[in-house]
């Protein structure tokens, strides 16, 4: 990263942690790492929703209960970051786990002590040989009947129990994983996943000799939409978007949440023409649907998105596809905006010698 970029996020980080605490210096809010944690978030996210609700609960005399606060740390801040959720549902199944095998020892203990009774029952009356002595016998293998029945029902209640919590464990920690790798405003997946799938799916088109492509789709202006008419519109904005180019793709396609206004879309066995038309699409039926339009009263022009397209073959990394499709949404951007540039389009060369004008 140039020295300059480094800088500027130094000096944003900065300045969010610094308004973060004057935050909670100014509600009288404890300064533990759960309360700087939420109003970082505050300050820093783009969870329009997060804030109307947040000033909602602010009081006239402005002030924010505790019970508030927790209540909208776990709807919008604490799902975000689930690692210490997975870690704690991982004890807990190891834990259960654990439980099982005792219980399973404690069966084996019993069946061998049952074991070492039926010899020596055997033994006696074996070594006996008298007649007298079979209903005693008979008694000891009764009892021993029933107490091995009663001690096995309650080994197996016990073991049952263990299982369906196991079971009941496993499902909520696949739940958490798989709430870790989807954006919670848009329900889309998030960077983390698309970056896995991505090299997924390139391992798969590689054995099969066939391409794959990536979609680097951005919303255009949502930053002067945010300031002009609120985070708000901003959020409905980008679900809209989301929605959009779910109804795009179809089969194996995957779409998720990149980076802000950014939204990445991987296309398995698609050729860098049919990607395209994807884009078109996409490009189209956001602008089409005049979405900003309607939601601001007649005061901003239609939404529109600008879509960069690249394609690899059998050669080449994911990081290779992801900064081709980067350049090309950058040419799009520079050729004015509302554009799908691919990676073999005049505009893209032109962006990149700086012929294009920027919009």
């Amino acid at each position: 990263m140039p020295t300059g970029g480094i800088r500027e996020k130094k000096a944003k980080s900065m300045a969010l942690a610094e308004a973060s605490l004057e935050r909670m210096r100014a509600l009288g809010q404890p300064a533990d790492p759960q309360s700087y944690t939420f109003w970082l978030a505050v300050a820093d996210s783009d969870n329009g929703l997060l804030r109307q609700q947040l000033g909602e609960r602010i009081t006239p005399s402005g002030s924010v209960s505790a019970r508030d606060l927790r209540e909208l740390y776990e709807a919008h801040v604490g799902p975000r970051d689930v690692s210490g959720q997975v870690d704690g549902l991982s004890e807990q199944v190891a834990a259960q786990l654990a439980e099982v095998a005792r219980a399973l020892d404690a069966a084996s203990e019993i069946a061998a002590q049952n074991a070492n009774r039926l010899a020596q029952v055997s033994e006696d009356l074996t070594a006996g040989g008298d007649a007298t002595a079979i209903p005693d016998a008979l008694g000891t293998l009764t009892g021993l009947a029933a107490a091995t029945q009663s001690q096995c029902a309650g080994l197996g209640a016990q073991l049952d129990a263990a299982m369906r919590q196991v079971a009941a464990l496993r499902q909520a920690l696949q739940q958490t994983r798989r709430e870790s790798l989807v954006d919670p405003l848009t329900s889309l997946f998030n960077r983390q996943y698309a970056e896995q799938a991505c090299r997924d799916l390139l391992a798969r088109c590689r054995a099969r000799a066939e391409p794959l492509s990536l979609l680097r789709v951005d919303v255009d202006n949502l930053e002067h939409v945010n300031k002009a008419f609120g985070a708000v519109i901003g959020d409905r904005v980008l679900r809209f978007v989301a929605m959009t180019i779910e109804r795009g793709i179809q089969g194996q396609d995957v779409a998720a949440r990149f980076d802000g206004d950014e939204f990445a879309v991987l296309l398995p066995a698609t050729r860098l023409s049919a990607a395209v038309r994807v884009a078109q699409q996409i490009r189209s039926a956001v602008m089409n649907k005049d979405l900003l339009t309607h939601l601001t009263n007649g005061q901003q022009r239609p939404l529109t998105v600008s879509v960069g397209v690249a394609t690899l073959q059998r050669e080449g990394a994911v990081e290779a596809l992801i900064e081709a499709a980067a350049f090309c949404l950058a040419a799009a951007k520079r050729c004015g905006r509302n554009q799908v540039v691919a990676e073999c389009d005049n505009e893209l060369f032109d962006a990149l010698a700086g012929g294009a004008k920027s919009a």
